[in-house]
C-alpha cells in the first residue's frame, strides 16, 4: 500500500520547527535529556536549537539540553523525555567490566545524589504531572513518594572490528544497585507495581551514562503503574500498533526529505499507522 498526500501550507512544517514563546509551561528552561533512537540525535539537537532551547551534549541516543516545558513537550523527535538526576554535564562515569565492582560503583553514584537534587529533579516531575495529568498521576509528598529503576544497557563501541561483549551483570543486577542508592539519598521506598517514579538508567559499554526521572506516567486497569512515551500527550497517537512507525522515525524522515508546502508526499509504508501531523 502507498499514501500519497499533498503538503499543505496549514499543515504542521517539520522544518524549520516553530519556535514557542515561555508561557504556555513557564518560562523556567528547565535541564532536561531526551532519548531517541540511535542515528536521530542531529534531528532532536536540531529541534530542540529551532524552539530556542540550549543543547548540552549529544551522545549516542541522547541529548541533553534546556527548554522551557511548554517546548519540551511538543518536541517531535525524542521518544521520551527524562529530568536529569545525576550531573547531567558530566562524563559517563566508568563502572568497569567486573560484575562486582560494577554494581557497588553504580549504587556509589546513585548514593551520591543528594536529597536535594532529588527533590528538585521530583518537583519538576511534579510541575510536569500538574499540567498534563491527573488523579492518581499527582505525585504525592516527599516522603510517601515510591519508585522503582528501569536500566537499559546497550555496547556501542567496535574494538579491533569486534564488537564488545555484553556487561557481566544483567539489567536487573543494575536496576537494583542504583535503586539501593536511590533510596539511600532520596528516603523514597520502592515499589515494583504501584511506584509514583520510575528512575531511568542508561548503562553503554562500560559506563553509566546518565539517570533521570520519567516525566509521564498512567495507571493499567489492573492497577499497575506504567511510563508512557512523549507521544502519549498527542491524543491522535495515544500508542503504537504492531507494524507501526516510531513517530519520531517518522518525523526525521520528514525533515531529512526537506518537505515543504506544496510537496506531494508518498509513503510507501502507508497503512503502518503513523500519520505526519
Amino acid at each position: 500500500r502507498v499514501v500519497v498526500g499533498r503538503w499543505t501550507a496549514g499543515a504542521a512544517d517539520p522544518r524549520p520547527w516553530t519556535v514557542m514563546g515561555a508561557g504556555a509551561g513557564g518560562a523556567r528552561p528547565c535541564e532536561y535529556i531526551g532519548v531517541t533512537a540511535g542515528g536521530l540525535e542531529r534531528f532532536l539537537a536540531a529541534e530542540v536549537s529551532e524552539r530556542g532551547g540550549q543543547v548540552a551534549w549529544v551522545r549516542r541516543g541522547a541529548v541533553a539540553f534546556s527548554l522551557e516545558r511548554g517546548c519540551a513537550r511538543q518536541l517531535r523527535t525524542a521518544d521520551r523525555i527524562v529530568v536529569a538526576l545525576t550531573d547531567r554535564d558530566a562524563e559517563p562515569q566508568a563502572v568497569g567490566r567486573d560484575k562486582d565492582v560494577a554494581l557497588e560503583t553504580t549504587e556509589e553514584t546513585a548514593r551520591a545524589c543528594t536529597r536535594a537534587n532529588c527533590k528538585a529533579a521530583l518537583e519538576i516531575v511534579r510541575a510536569w504531572r500538574c499540567a498534563e495529568c491527573s488523579g492518581d498521576d499527582d505525585v504525592p509528598a516527599d516522603a510517601d513518594v515510591s519508585f522503582r529503576v528501569t536500566c537499559k544497557r546497550t555496547v556501542a563501541t567496535h574494538i579491533g572490528g569486534a564488537q564488545q561483549q555484553k556487561q557481566a551483570f544483567c539489567s536487573v543486577d543494575a536496576a537494583g544497585a542504583f535503586g539501593a542508592g536511590v533510596a539511600e539519598a532520596a528516603g523514597w521506598r520502592v515499589s515494583l507495581r504501584a511506584w509514583h517514579i520510575d528512575v531511568f538508567l542508561l548503562i553503554e559499554d562500560d559506563a553509566l551514562a546518565f539517570a533521570g526521572l520519567e516525566l509521564l506516567r498512567t495507571t493499567t486497569l489492573k492497577g499497575r503503574a506504567m511510563s508512557v512515551p512523549l507521544y502519549a500527550l498527542r491524543p491522535w497517537r495515544a500508542s503504537l500498533v504492531e507494524t507501526a512507525l516510531k513517530p519520531s522515525v517518522a518525523r526525521a524522515l520528514l525533515a531529512e526529505a526537506r518537505v515543504t508546502a506544496g510537496d506531494i508526499v508518498v509513503d510507501p509504508c502507508g497503512g503502518g499507522m503513523t500519520i505526519p501531523l
